[in-house]
C-alpha cells in the first residue's frame, strides 16, 4: 500500500529496455465453446477501445486459437504479449487454455511457447490467468522470464472482475502513461477503492512480476492537441429513454428511501449494445449519484433452468456472485465492502450477464422462471439488505425477434407480477441507431469526421452498418482514426 515493488529476478546481468512507439501488441483471448466463460469479449473490447482512443495506431492484433497464435507470432513477433484466459497448473505441469480451429478446448503446455518466442521475445508480457505462477520450475514465470524482460502473471485464482480491472490499470500505466512495469504494479494497491475492493479482497489480487531489466523507458502516445473526449463516449450513443428512466428512478429511490429495490429488463437485437447498457449504468451511477457507494455484482446464469429446485439455484447463484458461502452473509459482506467509505447510502447493482435467447431452445429462457426469480428476490434477497442499502437489478436479453419476445413477455404476465418491495419495469427495445441519434452523438462527443462531407459520412455509416450499435461505433472509430492520422501528419509536416 506504500508503493513498494517486489520482483522475482533471475541471476543474470540486467539490461536497459525500451518500448518502441506504438508497440506491436498481440492479444490472445480464447473462449472455447466447451469451457467456462471469462468475459473475454467484453474485456478485450474495453482494452482495445482504451488503447485506440489514446493512440489510433495502437491497434492490437487479437487471436483466440493456438493455430492463429503460432501464425501471428511467426508473421510479426510482438513487442507486447497479453494472454487472457484459463490457466491450469500443479507441481507437474502448467498449461494455458487455447481454442482449436473448431473453437473447442485445447490446453497447451507453457514450454511449447518457448520455441515461438525465444528468438525475438516480447519486451513485456502479461499472462492473466489462474495459477500462472504456481507451477514452480514449470510455471509461466520460471519458463518465460529467462528471455522476456518484464513478465507478469497471477499466483492464485483470478476473480474475473478484479482480473479485468487489474489488467486495464496495468496497460493504461505501461502503454499509455509510460510507467515502468514494477511501478505500475506497485501503484495498483492504491486503486482498491476505485475497483470497489477492500483490503480483505487483496488476496485475489496476486500478480507476480518477473523482471530482468535495469532501466525501463517507453514512448507513450501523444494525443492530438485540443482533442478532448469523454472517456466513456462509446457507452453514450442514444438509449436516452431507457437510461433516463433507470437513472431518474434510481435517483428518486435513493432520495426518498423507497422502494427498496428497482428491477429492469431490457432487450435488443445482436449488436445493439445490450451489454454496453449495463456498462453505461455502472459508470454513470458511480459518477453522478451523490453520497452513494455503488457495489456491483455479476451473477452468472447457469443450467439451473433445467433443474427443479429453483430457489436453491437462485440462492447459490447470488451467494457465488457475492463470494460468500450462503445468502445469510450478504449483509456482512456489504458492510465489509463498505468499510472506509464516507458515503451514507449504498446501492447494490446486481448486473446479470445478458442471455442470448433462441426461440428454438427454451431451456435458456422461460418467463415463468423470471417471475419465480423476481418473487424469490423480493422475499429472500431483499431481506438480507441493511437498512440504508438499496438495490438495482438489471436483466437483459439479446434476441433475434424483439417484437415476438416482447409479446411473449406480455402474454405470460411478467409486466403484472406483484412484488411488495420491488418495482419491476420492462424497458423499450434497444432499437437501431437513426440518423438523428448519430448526428447528435457526433456533435456532443466531438467525434473527428471530415467536416466538408460529414453528412455523407453519416449516411455511409448507417448504410454500411444498418444501424447496429456496435458496428456504428466501430465504423466511427475507424473513420476517426484516419482523420487523426491525417491531422497528426499535417502537424508533423508543418513542424
Amino acid at each position: 500500500m506504500a508503493g513498494w515493488s517486489i520482483a522475482l529476478s533471475p541471476d543474470e546481468v540486467f539490461e536497459n529496455f525500451e518500448l518502441p512507439p506504438s508497440p506491436h501488441l498481440l492479444i490472445v483471448a480464447p473462449e472455447p465453446d466447451d469451457e467456462n466463460l471469462t468475459g473475454a469479449t467484453e474485456h478485450i473490447h474495453a482494452l482495445e477501445k482504451m488503447l485506440t482512443d489514446a493512440d489510433s495506431t495502437l491497434k492490437p492484433v487479437i487471436v483466440s486459437t493456438w493455430q492463429a497464435f503460432v501464425k501471428e507470432v511467426k508473421r510479426q513477433p510482438p513487442d507486447v504479449l497479453y494472454y487472457y484466459g484459463h490457466g491450469i497448473s500443479d507441481t507437474h505441469s502448467t498449461k494455458l487454455v487455447f481454442a482449436n480451429e473448431d473453437n473447442q478446448y485445447l490446453d497447451v503446455p507453457v514450454v511449447d511457447l518457448i520455441p515461438l518466442l525465444i528468438n525475438k521475445p516480447p519486451r513485456l508480457a502479461y499472462f492473466n490467468c489462474c495459477f500462472g505462477d504456481t507451477g514452480g520450475l514449470l510455471g509461466v514465470g520460471k519458463q518465460l522470464s529467462r528471455f522476456i524482460p518484464a513478465l507478469l502473471t497471477n499466483r492464485t485464482a483470478a476473480i474475473i472482475p478484479t482480473a479485468q480491472a487489474q489488467a486495464l490499470s496495468f496497460w493504461q500505466a505501461t502503454l499509455l502513461d509510460g510507467i515502468a512495469p514494477h511501478q505500475a504494479l506497485a501503484a495498483q494497491r492504491e486503486q482498491l477503492a476505485e475497483w470497489q475492493l477492500s483490503v480483505a479482497d487483496i488476496r485475489w489480487i496476486t500478480p507476480v512480476l518477473h523482471r530482468h531489466y535495469e532501466q525501463w523507458s517507453a514512448n507513450p502516445p501523444q494525443r492530438f492537441k485540443g482533442w478532448q473526449r469523454d472517456p466513456h463516449w462509446r457507452l453514450r450513443l442514444d438509449r436516452i429513454n431507457q437510461f433516463g428512466r433507470v437513472f431518474l428512478d434510481t435517483e428518486e429511490m435513493l432520495r426518498n428511501g423507497k422502494p427498496k429495490v428497482l428491477a429492469y429488463l431490457w432487450y435488443g437485437l445482436p449488436n445493439q449494445g445490450v451489454e454496453i447498457f449495463h456498462q453505461r449504468l455502472t459508470i454513470d451511477l458511480q459518477e453522478k449519484l451523490a453520497n452513494t457507494r455503488l457495489i456491483e455484482r455479476r451473477p452468472e446464469w447457469s443450467a439451473m433452468f433445467l433443474e427443479d429446485n429453483l430457489d436453491d439455484n437462485f440462492e447459490k447463484m447470488l451467494a457465488q456472485a457475492f463470494e460468500i458461502s450462503n445468502l445469510d452473509s450478504v449483509s456482512a459482506k456489504i458492510r465489509e465492502l463498505n468499510r472506509g467509505s464516507p458515503a451514507s447510502k449504498t446501492l447494490i447493482y446486481v448486473r446479470h450477464e445478458p442471455i442470448i435467447f433462441n426461440f428454438t431452445d427454451e431451456t435458456k429462457f422461460n418467463p415463468n422462471y423470471l417471475t419465480a426469480y423476481l418473487e424469490w428476490w423480493n422475499h429472500r434477497f431483499i431481506a438480507q439488505l441493511p437498512p440504508s442499502c438499496h438495490a438495482l437489478l438489471g436483466l437483459s436479453y439479446q434476441v433475434e425477434q424483439p417484437a415476438r419476445f416482447s409479446t411473449g413477455l406480455s402474454k405470460r404476465g411478467l409486466d403484472d407480477v406483484e412484488l411488495s418491495d420491488t418495482v419491476f419495469c420492462l424497458l423499450d427495445e434497444l432499437e437501431k441507431i437513426s440518423k438523428k441519434d448519430l448526428s447528435e452523438f457526433i456533435k456532443k462527443h466531438n467525434i473527428l469526421l471530415p467536416a466538408n462531407i460529414k453528412n455523407d459520412v453519416i449516411a455511409d455509416i448507417l448504410d454500411n452498418t444498418q444501424g447496429d450499435y456496435l458496428k456504428v461505433l466501430d465504423e466511427l472509430q475507424n473513420i476517426e482514426r484516419k482523420v487523426l492520422q491525417k491531422r497528426t501528419k499535417q502537424q508533423t509536416d508543418g513542424w
